[in-house]
């Protein structure tokens, strides 16, 4: 190899880590940047869960022992009530369902009614006289 191939090897080298550098540049700078954000977060993420130990340490030792069990006894009692409730709840969805899909499969296998007759609808045309379709004609109006 002499020394012009040598000088267009090197130059290409050049031109190509530079292309490389101008794309990942920014990708590089855009992931520090946020990384240090992350970093300041858990920073004062730390610094806020550090002193909420501090205030809830005071907090015990100031509080009395048999308040702070009552009321775990009263949230605990809560918590299982409401555990109940929605067991209940599971239970009677399960139910609705199970009446939903029978009303469904009924209307399904079911042929549907005719038509009801309306109150305005014309009467019906009457029998002959003297046929003994008459009295029952008049009942199934009144009936209807």
């Amino acid at each position: 190899m002499d020394a012009g191939e040598a000088q267009r090897t090197d130059g290409s080298a050049d031109v190509m880590a530079q292309g490389l550098a101008s794309v990942l540049g920014p990708v590089v700078r855009d992931f520090d940047a946020r990384v240090e954000g992350a970093l300041k977060s858990q920073s004062l993420l730390t610094g806020s869960i550090d002193r909420l130990t501090k205030e809830l340490d005071k907090l015990l030792e100031d509080t009395p022992i048999p308040m702070v069990a009552q009321h775990a006894a009263k949230l605990s009692g809560v918590r299982k009530r409401v555990a109940s409730l929605m067991s209940t709840l599971r239970v009677i969805q399960g139910r609705i369902a199970n009446m939903d899909r029978m009303l469904n499969a009924r209307d399904a296998s079911t042929p549907p009614l005719p038509p009801r007759a309306s109150a305005s609808a014309s009467p019906s045309p009457s029998p002959p006289p003297g046929s003994s379709d008459a009295g029952s004609s008049e009942i199934q109006e009144s009936a209807s």
